[in-house]
């Protein structure tokens, strides 16, 4: 017979493929090879006691020898082991009646048939699976009558046989019902194991939650990318994006004049009260560097292009008006105030994950990146400047002034530019 480990590595199970109890596998092949070997030997006694032809006892034994390892290697090559075991509830259903067939219809062999192929099939695979074995069963007893000449009444040797296909039938079963709680086992094993799992996964999903996504993104923004509506492992594509830049005036002297503890506090202080207005308008946190913000609108959250040009304004507007306040109240311990620049433009970029298979950052590039960037850099202090690309797409109601034809850093020809009109211009 041939070893379950060799039949383990032909069948060469693919990696891909669920996890499986090899232990619990390696039991119910050996009780079914052993099983199939025990009804051969207590065949060979009954077929000859009964003057069955010796060409039918032949085929009888030899498949029930390959009947063994053949179904322990296709279960183990299966995607479900178990469920490829049940298939052979069909095969053993079609000799059981064969054999109850030859025994003129032994009551106690008719019995134990029934019961062996109604547990195999309800333990393993539940009860669709023992009726379908039962079905098998009772269709040979159908089938085997008419296919054979059966007139030989019991002989002795033969029901010496039979009752030890009996006896041999009550072993099957409570090692049935032995794979059943190994197998049960297992399965609460797993389910456990599995919910340990899913916790961890939870607490992971909840950690970059609170600590990594709830830095860049709006809350609205984490939430339909927990429940799979917006993803961002998304590959570098053209997208049309409206860019804000941000830069404090003075934050350089600022640094140098006071200590490294006070300024570093100071930043934190600023970037949270910023993070907040800027998630309070839908933008998506680019980066921070120092004291600089770049923000992008319309993605990976869709915006049209006037819901972007609008957002980044009324957020432009916010963020200046919290600027107030943290000078407010840094001017108490000591700091001067400091202002504002910001810049924004709209236009398309290519956005996307760039980096390594090791650490990569979501982010946006392009010479609409760039412009962005040149138009904070220009902009006066405490001042809000748009491209001529987003001063379009805004409605009436918010007011921009001509802020003058600049000829900004790499960028070729003069620059028209717009200052945002706020309150406090009025």
């Amino acid at each position: 017979m041939v070893p379950y480990t060799t039949l383990e590595r032909w069948a060469n199970r693919p990696s891909e493929y669920p996890r499986y109890s090899s232990g619990g596998l390696r039991d119910l092949a050996r009780i079914r090879v052993a099983g199939y070997t025990i009804v051969v030997l207590l065949g060979l006694v009954l077929l000859p006691a009964q003057w069955r032809p010796a060409i039918e006892t032949a085929i009888f034994s030899v498949s029930l020898l390959l009947a063994g390892p053949l179904s322990t290697y296709l279960a183990i090559k299966s995607k479900y082991p178990t469920e490829s075991f049940s298939l052979w509830f069909v095969f053993d259903g079609l000799f059981l009646a064969y054999l109850v067939t030859v025994s003129n219809y032994w009551e106690g062999l008719v019995v134990v048939a029934i019961a062996i192929q109604l547990c195999d099939g309800i333990i393993l695979s539940g009860f669709r699976t023992g009726a379908v074995a039962l079905g098998a069963f009772a269709l040979g007893l159908v089938l085997f009558p008419i296919m054979l000449t059966v007139d030989a009444p019991l002989t002795w040797m033969g029901r010496l046989a039979c009752w030890g296909l009996v006896i041999h039938g009550l072993v099957h079963l409570c090692g049935s019902f032995y794979l059943a709680f190994r197998f049960r086992e297992d399965l609460v094993r797993r389910e456990l194991q599995l919910k340990a799992k899913n916790q961890q996964i939870q607490l992971l999903n909840q950690e970059i939650r609170e600590q990594v996504l709830v830095r860049y993104l709006p809350p609205e923004l984490i939430n339909d990318i927990f429940d799979g509506k917006i993803t961002m492992d998304t590959k570098p594509h053209m997208r049309l994006i409206t860019v804000l830049f941000s830069d404090l005036s003075g934050f350089t002297s600022m640094s140098e004049k006071h200590g490294a503890e006070l300024v570093s506090e100071f930043l934190n202080d600023y970037l949270s009260i910023m993070n907040e207005t800027i998630f309070a308008h839908l933008g998506t946190i680019d980066k921070c560097i120092g004291d600089a913000i770049m923000v992008i609108f319309g993605s990976p959250q869709d915006m049209s292009e006037e819901d972007q040009a609008r957002f980044a304004c009324l957020c432009a507007m916010a963020m200046q008006d919290r600027m107030s306040v943290v000078n407010d109240k840094w001017c108490a311990r000591g700091i001067d105030s400091v202002l504002m620049r910001i810049g924004i433009h709209q236009g398309t970029a290519v956005v996307g994950n760039f980096g390594s298979d090791k650490r990569v950052d979501y982010t946006a590039i392009g010479p609409t990146v760039n412009l962005a960037s040149r138009i904070e850099s220009t902009c006066e202090a405490g001042k809000i400047f748009v491209s001529a690309q987003v001063r379009a797409q805004l409605s009436d109601d918010m007011l921009t002034a001509p802020a003058g034809d600049f000829q900004l850093k790499g960028i070729e020809g003069t620059i028209s530019l717009y200052r945002l009109v706020t309150e406090g211009d009025a």
